[in-house]
């Protein structure tokens, strides 16, 4: 693996997640269940009139409810922490290069290329 390589990939990602971020709706972000819509794939939008909606539709797609916890917890909080680690990274490799073991650095390259919609 070129050590450039993988700091351009470190530093590409970085960038994306606060392009990314940037403009997104103040966090943190919570999951309200009175925002479903009716098609299972809107998570936002019209609230239902009456809890009863939104505890059917809650029953008949349960992965509704999940996918709206997953993307509350990977909210754009995430995206200055994560980049400020691919940042700090990149340097590292520039000064001393990859570490041998892998271990968090290739953890950390992993998750960039996956952000990057590359294969790790």
């Amino acid at each position: 693996m070129d050590d450039l390589t993988v700091v351009e990939d470190l530093l590409t990602a970085a960038q994306r997640l606060r392009k990314t971020a940037q403009g997104t709706t103040p966090t943190p972000w919570r999951v309200h269940l009175r925002y479903y819509r009716k098609s299972p794939n809107m998570l936002a939008g019209a609230e239902f009139e009456t809890p009863q909606h939104t505890s059917g539709i809650s029953l008949k797609y349960p992965h509704v409810l999940a996918d709206k916890q997953w993307k509350a917890l990977a909210s754009p909080v995430l995206a200055e922490p994560l980049a400020r680690a691919f940042e700090s990274l990149a340097a590292t490799i520039l000064k001393i290069g990859l570490p041998p073991d892998g271990g968090l650095a290739q953890h950390l390259i992993d998750l960039a290329r996956t952000l990057l919609g590359r294969t790790p």
